[in-house]
């Protein structure tokens, strides 16, 4: 009896050791791929600031986010902005998918920009259905870099 009882606090050790030896692995991979998207200090925009100027400082990094639906073929496409005052970093990147309830699943585009020049220039977006260049919706926000 007594080394059966050995045997299930062993064996119970191993399986509480292992949990928290995952439950650290998906933490330093959550906070790595967090990191990878932005720094805690970026600048963060969504379609709440359509029609709004902003600012940032120079040399900052700073992120536009756009939700849409993908399944139904819509994609949002940067129209203009002066590369001279601000760069996009990267290629658009899609963000987990947001499932709510019944409703269609929702994907967040981040669009990544460094504030490199001082000066003020507008971001303009469009909101089109693949290979239609009539806009769905529109998105304009005046990006002033100090």
């Amino acid at each position: 009896m007594t080394t059966s009882s050995t045997t299930l606090s062993f064996a119970h050790r191993e399986t509480r050791a292992t949990r928290i030896f995952v439950t650290f692995l998906m933490t330093i991979l959550i906070l790595t791929l967090a990191s990878g998207c932005s720094s805690a200090e970026d600048d963060h925009y969504d379609a709440g600031y359509n029609g709004r100027e902003v600012t940032v400082e120079k040399g900052k990094n700073f992120s536009v986010g756009m939700v849409v639906n993908i399944q139904t073929g819509m994609q949002w496409q940067i129209v203009e902005f002066d590369s001279n005052i601000v760069e996009l970093t990267m290629p658009p990147r899609a963000m987990p998918q947001i499932a709510i309830g019944g409703l269609p699943r929702l994907d967040f585009y981040n669009f990544m920009f460094l504030a490199k020049n001082t000066g003020t220039t507008t971001l303009k977006m469009k909101l089109v259905k693949a290979g239609e260049e009539n806009p769905v919706d529109t998105f304009s926000m005046t990006i002033v870099v100090k």
